[in-house]
């Protein structure tokens, strides 16, 4: 069965390096959108354009932490800027192919694939970035989500509904945005630094 999400468009404080969308992709998504939004209606929560974005790498999660978590990020956040461009500085922007649309007991998402380059860069990341202990490491995914659920359904019966029909988008992401979220899923949020990648 699919799982409720019970947290949407309420206050919450997270900290994140992620991707948003292009507003070309935005504009290619519009269909599969109100698509699904039309098969599945009250049952989901489809994300607003203008919110689309590829998540790299979370830094302190909108899960309950031990500490504050506005005091946590401060902690360290000289690094978690400077050596997050440090990081940054050693990619050109990268092309993802997404081709599949996968849903999951807590989201539907898009799936895709690029050269390696997330994977590295989500590494050094890891690797450099002196995240909390309370903090889950990141996927090894690239993924988009594109809505979540408002109500228990069988999972099987959603990927029926939205899952066979062939989808391509072609992205290319020239920057990646540290961002403080305030309003889940990043309704609200602060752009902390932007990072450019460069060709």
């Amino acid at each position: 069965m699919t799982q409720i999400t019970n947290t949407i468009n309420k206050p919450h404080s997270a900290y994140c390096l992620l991707a948003l969308l292009s507003n070309d992709a935005k504009e290619q998504l519009s269909d599969l959108l109100d698509s699904l939004q039309k098969k599945l209606g009250k049952s989901i929560y489809v994300m607003p354009k203008e919110n689309l974005h590829i998540t790299l790498c979370e830094i302190i999660q909108s899960k309950e932490y031990s500490e504050n978590k506005e005091l946590l990020y401060s902690k360290n956040s000289s690094e978690y800027e400077e050596l997050s461009e440090e990081v940054f500085a050693q990619f050109k922007p990268i092309h993802i192919v997404f081709d599949k649309i996968e849903v999951s007991p807590q989201a539907i998402i898009i799936r895709g694939k690029d050269d390696g380059s997330f994977e590295t860069i989500r590494k050094g990341l890891v690797e450099n970035l002196p995240l909390p202990t309370e903090t889950k490491r990141p996927p090894e995914i690239i993924h988009c989500t594109i809505a979540r659920f408002l109500t228990e359904m069988p999972i099987e019966e959603v990927r029926d509904i939205v899952e066979k029909d062939p989808f391509t988008l072609n992205e290319k992401v020239g920057s990646f945005s540290l961002i403080h979220s305030t309003v889940s899923p990043l309704i609200a949020y602060d752009i902390i630094r932007k990072y450019d990648l460069k060709d």
